[in-house]
């Protein structure tokens, strides 16, 4: 999953939860809502899942969650730039030897 968010554009990464979910789901896209981190079908509240079986099932698919947005200092200059990055690793704990996963 990529997802760059800086504070300008819109984000289409929650459409992009509910359409993975609904995959996996077997229901349609507009059945499946957002509730507290999970993507849940309305109809049957028991079908859910966390943004990490979502995120997991739509790479797997060759379809990972994308999202970006542009920040230009120009148009917001009362805003500061934040970046926030995430990469899964695998830690050998005998030899310390850190191996990227993806």
């Amino acid at each position: 999953m990529r997802a760059h968010s800086n504070g300008r554009g819109r984000n289409h990464l929650p459409e992009q939860r509910c359409e993975a979910a609904a995959t996996v789901l077997g229901c349609p896209t507009t059945a499946v809502t957002l509730d507290n981190g999970a993507c849940v079908v309305h109809s049957a509240p028991t079908q859910r899942l966390t943004f990490a079986e979502v995120a997991a099932a739509a790479s797997a698919g060759q379809s990972p969650l994308r999202a970006q947005k542009l920040y230009r200092v120009s148009q917001s200059p009362h805003m500061s730039p934040c970046t926030a990055q995430v990469v899964e690793v695998e830690v050998d704990p005998d030899t310390g030897q850190v191996t990227l996963l993806m």
